[in-house]
């Protein structure tokens, strides 16, 4: 299903966000295209979820940002799950937010995972990812229905099959009292329903153009496909006729938008259907 399997030991947040492969994110944002259902992202969400991954996963390398959460209250939250039995000896036994990336054999694809926690067995023979999810729901019923909901089932699959390991499990942690801690496996018919919707969004994704899994230049351009849709296209490392796409998104300004999110770039150009650069993406926005 993927080869060319890597590791990047000591990456941070914002180099695993900055590599040209596809992550499970990615794919939601495409999904969320295809469908018609593009949202602003949350930024309290976004920073409270990343805080307190920080606070469970690296305590002694967490500090409060400038971000607004109720920082009392998370780091209280990290610290009964760091308590909590079962998390405890995941904590202890396993290697916390390492980046790997692969390429998806069937569409040649490049993907990217960091799974919350690898544990490996003391014989080194089973490998179980683990991925922490901060939730509102009431008990643990609510919370398996939303497994579903939020595409736990792929983000499970896609993990799996990139690493080659044997189990993916779940861990939902109550946001308010009682704070309870749900454990939950990802079984063979959620595995398979996940594979299916990766791989869907991975065929989608490379429809429009193969992607070259290379380092990223400055280089870039916003592509209108025969689809009508644009098309981010990111010149790599390995020169002019190697390119990593990504897309499709409804309108130039969302594309421009994305490119600033996941890569930082400042300046990209419109392309007309033809392939020919004509104004700055800027003034499409």
């Amino acid at each position: 299903m993927f080869h060319s399997l890597q590791s990047y030991p000591g990456l941070t947040h914002e180099q695993h966000r900055a590599l040209p492969q596809v992550s499970n994110t990615d794919l939601s944002e495409l999904k969320a295209q295809v469908l018609g259902q593009l949202r602003a992202p949350n930024p309290q969400a976004l920073a409270y979820g990343a805080a307190f991954h920080a606070a469970t996963l690296e305590p002694r390398t967490y500090a409060r940002t400038a971000d607004k959460c109720p920082w009392q209250e998370l780091e209280q939250l990290a610290r009964h799950v760091r308590r909590h039995r079962y998390c405890r000896d995941l904590l202890y036994r396993g290697q916390a937010e390492l980046t790997y990336t692969a390429i998806h054999t069937e569409t040649g694809v490049g993907v990217k995972v960091r799974p919350d926690l690898l544990v490996v067995s003391p014989a080194g023979r089973r490998r179980t990812l683990i991925d922490f999810k901060t939730t509102s729901c009431r008990d643990r019923e609510q919370f398996l229905a939303t497994v579903e909901q939020y595409d736990y089932d792929r983000q499970a699959a896609l993990y799996l099959d990139t690493l080659q390991a044997d189990r993916f499990l779940i861990i939902g942690v109550q946001k308010k009292a009682p704070h309870q801690v749900w454990v939950f496996e990802a079984n063979a018919s959620m595995i398979a329903q996940g594979r299916k919707k990766y791989a869907a969004l991975l065929r989608r994704h490379a429809a429009v153009l193969a992607t070259a899994v290379a380092p990223l230049s400055k280089h870039c351009d916003v592509y209108l496909a025969r689809d009508k849709q644009y098309y981010v296209r990111l010149e790599t490392a390995a020169g002019s006729e190697c390119f990593n796409s990504s897309g499709p998104f409804p309108t130039a300004a969302s594309a421009l938008a994305w490119l600033g999110r996941h890569h930082h770039v400042g300046s990209a150009f419109y392309l007309d259907e033809s392939g020919h650069r004509s104004v700055p993406l800027a003034a499409c926005a």
